[in-house]
């Protein structure tokens, strides 16, 4: 809960003017049930099959069906990834050892415990951009924020 009340005052501002997006709400709270819904049975299946094996069938087979389906110029993307393949390939480095990890913890921590862990990333990248990036404005709320989240962490792992 903890966690979950941090990451939340990092999004709050107060320019907002007390207006409530209703359709943001429900767009945020459907995504993450999908997400709460796609880690449960990433969880589940994980155990039936070798990790690089899960994480092959994970990424490969939307894959195929991001490309049967899209409507994009493949020049296009050819010239792009020429253009920024360093960047395109350290991306997909990172986000594949992020899910091979994810997968691995589940089977190595109860998932009660892997799931929240796994995100404390947007805290996270808030001290990075306080630290690199020098971003300053509403730092008191920032830290507020990563504090409550490292509480929760660390009552999560006392439970």
């Amino acid at each position: 809960m903890l966690i979950l009340l941090g990451n939340i005052s990092i999004l709050i501002k107060k320019k907002s003017g007390g207006k409530i997006n209703f359709k943001g709400i429900v767009t945020r709270l459907a995504a993450s049930t999908l997400l709460g819904t796609a880690i449960i049975i990433d969880a589940k299946n994980s155990v039936n099959f070798s990790l690089p094996l899960y994480a092959f069938f994970t990424y490969f087979f939307p894959g195929i069906l991001t490309y049967i389906f899209s409507r994009a110029n493949f020049s296009d993307v050819r010239e792009h990834l020429t253009k920024f393949y360093k960047g395109i390939f350290l991306m997909s480095l990172m986000g594949t050892l992020g899910y091979y990890f994810l997968i691995k913890s589940f089977q190595t921590l109860e998932k009660s415990i892997a799931a929240p862990l796994n995100n404390l990333s947007p805290v996270i990248m808030v001290v990075l951009g306080i630290v690199f990036l020098k971003e300053t404005d509403r730092i008191w709320v920032k830290i507020f924020a990563v504090i409550i989240v490292f509480l929760g962490a660390v009552l999560l792992n006392l439970s």
